[in-house]
């Protein structure tokens, strides 16, 4: 799942890897080439509900704990409610992520 032909697949674009593990279980990668950074989420969807949800990418936030504290704001919560989760964590929290907004995240994060 790292090499280049996986992540960056020739002829129809994907945005991502989806694997069924079984009825209600999926195995996400995602990523979304914002201008000048990428962003790519790894995690699960059990029974419509976000699991073991890891972000990563090549952009800049602070403080460091920044991407825990969403990913922890993800957890446990209903896929639908990813736009919510989204505006209230931006809207509350005092953190610098320049450049990179709810719509990035919702671009790799909407099921």
């Amino acid at each position: 799942m790292m090499s280049n032909e996986w992540l960056y697949m020739k002829g129809k674009r994907v945005t991502g890897r989806v694997v069924k593990v079984r009825s209600g279980l999926d195995i996400m990668r995602r990523m979304h080439k914002a201008p000048g950074r990428l962003i790519r989420a790894d995690f699960a969807v059990d029974d419509g509900r976000f699991v073991d949800v890891s972000i990563s990418g090549d952009f800049f936030c602070f403080p460091k704990d920044t991407i825990d504290q969403l990913t922890s704001s993800l957890e446990g919560r209903p896929t639908d409610e990813v736009f919510t989760v989204l505006t209230d964590f931006y809207s509350k929290q005092d953190f610098e992520m320049p450049e990179v907004t709810v719509d990035y995240w919702m671009q790799i994060l909407k099921i």
